[in-house]
């Protein structure tokens, strides 16, 4: 219900990760009646298994959680790399590029995007979006840079 009142009064699409863990049929009915383009599934991932609940609880391959995921209505994937989530340090490429070459939807990238060299190796991937928080924060990455590290 929660999701369904976001769609409803205009956002344009809602990420849900761990419900769609627990209830993966919500991505069907949610994209049957309002869109797959409107419903992005979370992918929250540590060491290739799958992360629920906060971060707490660990579900089984994230590639397979992301199959799952799109076979069942979601029309895009936000993959975060909790292991570098919030340090700065960088992406960890191989995760990135195994969901990248597997996923049959678009796939936005988190955790560890610090620097236009991340930006331009997630381009090249084939990643269509990534998510900037704390590079940007700190000032490692400025936003103009990432605008044209990603055009």
């Amino acid at each position: 219900e929660d999701a369904r009142s976001w769609l409803d009064c205009g956002v344009d699409r809602i990420i849900i990760s761990t419900f769609a863990a627990e209830e993966p049929e919500c991505l069907t009915i949610l994209s049957d009646e309002y869109g797959s383009s409107r419903i992005m599934a979370g992918v929250d991932a540590r060491a290739g298994e799958m992360v629920t609940h906060g971060w707490e609880k660990t579900a089984g391959n994230y590639l397979d959680w992301a199959d799952l995921f799109t076979r069942k209505g979601a029309g895009s994937l936000l993959y975060t790399n909790v292991s570098v989530e919030g340090l700065c340090n960088g992406i960890d490429p191989k995760p990135v590029q195994d969901l990248l070459r597997a996923a049959a939807v678009p796939v936005v990238v988190a955790g560890g995007v610090t620097s236009v060299s991340d930006i331009a190796m997630l381009k090249s991937s084939g990643a269509s979006g990534a998510v900037l928080g704390s590079a940007l924060y700190s000032g490692k990455i400025s936003l103009n840079d990432a605008l044209e590290a990603a055009k």
